[in-house]
């Protein structure tokens, strides 16, 4: 039954049926919907939150129907005073195929009230992108909560010494993370949740990441597409990966500006020893050379 279950879950995520027709504008203001049409499906829904006052109103996302199919969700371009913490469990009814967030600040702990609660079989999509993330990635991380008197109510602030990513867990569907344009420094074994089973495209790029460490990506086991260009990389270590069994078909390791010539050479080495496992992989590094 589950195992069914499951697989109705990914057919609709990747076929779907129609996206739910937009509700009253004046039920979701100042979110605004729009129903298109498209070819897998009769409708795709999208949900947009770039207005004043936005982030103050989240709980919109949905209208007052409190159960959508929303292909796609959209916060961009919010100006606020203070960095935007997603609300507990805030998508926990709502169906969500792609969420993404842009050019907005969020707390460290966007993800520390599990705001993605219900979306382990529906969302494929992820983008936390330019949102002055900036730390380490971690699951779990050390923090501390406190009451707040805002937008008159008490709220839970958290202190996070680190970039929470907990809120993850559990998104067996997911398939791209892209997290570009922060100021995220490093990446460790514990910066991801451990059942990201489907993930296959992973971006990191244009952040100051100096340090991978070892088996930092083995549980991607389905990842065919890292993106780890315009960082501060120095060395990249073959044990970041699982082996043989890697599934990676794109590396992207350019402009990472601390990159010395012998370092570069070991980057080389290293896609060797990737080529050697039958994969098609591009020595980014010899084109940057090139052009330059």
């Amino acid at each position: 039954m589950m195992t069914t279950l499951i697989f109705l879950a990914a057919y609709f995520v990747h076929f779907g049926n129609a996206g739910s027709p937009c509700p009253p504008k004046a039920d979701m203001d100042p979110w605004f919907c729009i129903n298109t049409p498209s070819s897998h499906q009769d409708t795709y829904t999208s949900v947009i939150c770039n207005r004043p006052g936005c982030e103050n109103h989240l709980d919109r996302v949905d209208g007052v129907t409190d159960h959508m199919m929303l292909d796609r969700v959209i916060i961009s371009d919010v100006n606020t005073s203070e960095s935007l913490m997603l609300p507990k469990e805030w998508l926990s009814v709502s169906r969500v195929r792609e969420l993404e967030i842009r050019d907005t600040p969020l707390s460290r702990c966007f993800l520390c009230e599990n705001p993605l609660s219900g979306q382990g079989y529906y969302m494929n999509k992820l983008v936390v992108s330019n949102c002055s993330l900036s730390g380490h990635l971690c699951t779990n991380c050390p923090k501390i909560g406190k009451a707040v008197y805002k937008h008159d109510r008490y709220e839970k602030v958290y202190q996070v010494n680190g970039i929470d990513m907990i809120g993850l867990k559990g998104l067996r569907t997911l398939e791209t993370l892209d997290l570009s344009f922060n100021k995220l420094e490093e990446v460790t074994n514990t910066s991801f949740p451990y059942d990201l089973i489907n993930l296959k495209k992973l971006v990191l790029s244009h952040n100051v990441i100096s340090e991978i460490s070892s088996k930092a990506f083995t549980m991607f086991r389905a990842l065919t597409t890292l993106d780890l260009s315009h960082n501060q990389l120095q060395v990249l270590r073959r044990d970041v990966f699982s082996v043989p069994e890697f599934t990676l078909k794109v590396l992207n390791v350019r402009q990472n500006s601390k990159i010395t010539s012998r370092v570069r050479s070991e980057f080389k080495n290293f896609l060797k020893i990737l080529k050697q496992w039958g994969k098609e992989l591009k020595d980014q590094e010899k084109e940057k050379e090139t052009e330059n």
